[in-house]
């Protein structure tokens, strides 16, 4: 059999399948992707206190559209916290035909960019919250990453056990991060400075899954996508079936970095 008709027929049943299970996959891992409105994201909430102030559009999380990690827009956190002052952006899991999905993984993880260095001390504090109200003290977004370089998007990984606090445990008290309802943005220090932070592709992963593996999926992937992507009757099928099989939710710019020759 010719070699590209075997790519063809191959892509086409990877196709059939990323359909079947792409929205269960997406459910179980996805917090925030892309926002559907061009102002504010639907799902969120802000609130301030002055003298501190947060950029609130139309009392939701704005949407940045000309900076983003994957296609088509991101968050943009803009703040100056001051003494006496109090600020929270809640961003919320959204529901699917009314019901909320079971989250798999045991780390939260976000990918931000901010045009100047961001200390730990100067970001915004975290606390996350599930369906049944419980949650943990809140921990500063970059305290177990550290300072947060300029100009740059980054991969900030925080894992549920390192919240301080009860922590999937069967009480009705205790957070399960598997019902997670919330992740709320909390006025740090008050170092009466404005700061923006670009915020986009919210997940919940699994932290045994090694990076340089993930890596080395998108390449493979998006190496393959080269090829089959040059025959135009399956240009469709093989994003819908790549995106599938790697699982993840960064992959556009991740593919971007590793075949720029590509996209």
């Amino acid at each position: 059999m010719h070699c590209g008709k075997l790519i063809f027929l191959v892509m086409l049943s990877l196709s059939d399948i990323a359909s079947a299970h792409q929205s269960s996959s997406h459910d179980q891992h996805v917090v925030f992707q892309n926002s559907a409105a061009d102002r504010g994201y639907y799902h969120s909430q802000g609130t301030v206190v002055a003298p501190s102030e947060l950029e609130i559009a139309d009392g939701k999380f704005p949407v940045e559209r000309q900076r983003f990690l994957s296609p088509s827009n991101c968050l943009r956190l803009h703040w100056k916290s001051a003494p006496g002052g109090d600020w929270q952006m809640k961003l919320n899991m959204a529901t699917r035909y009314g019901r909320r999905f079971d989250l798999s993984g045991d780390t939260l993880s976000l990918w931000c960019f901010s045009e100047e260095a961001l200390t730990p001390e100067n970001g915004p504090r975290v606390f996350v919250q599930d369906a049944a109200g419980a949650g943990v003290p809140t921990i500063p977004l970059l305290a177990h990453h550290g300072p947060l370089p300029a100009g740059r998007w980054v991969q900030v990984r925080l894992p549920f056990a390192k919240f301080a606090g009860q922590y999937q445990g069967t009480d009705d008290n205790k957070f399960n991060s598997r019902q997670l309802a919330s992740v709320t943005f909390i006025q740090g220090l008050d170092d009466g400075e404005e700061h923006t932070l670009f915020i986009d592709d919210v997940s919940v992963l699994d932290a045994a899954a090694d990076e340089t593996v993930q890596l080395a999926l998108y390449s493979a992937a998006f190496a393959g996508a080269a090829v089959v992507f040059r025959h135009g009757p399956i240009r469709r099928a093989a994003p819908v079936a790549l995106l599938a099989g790697v699982g993840v939710v960064a992959v556009y710019a991740l593919a971007a970095r590793l075949l720029p020759d590509v996209l």
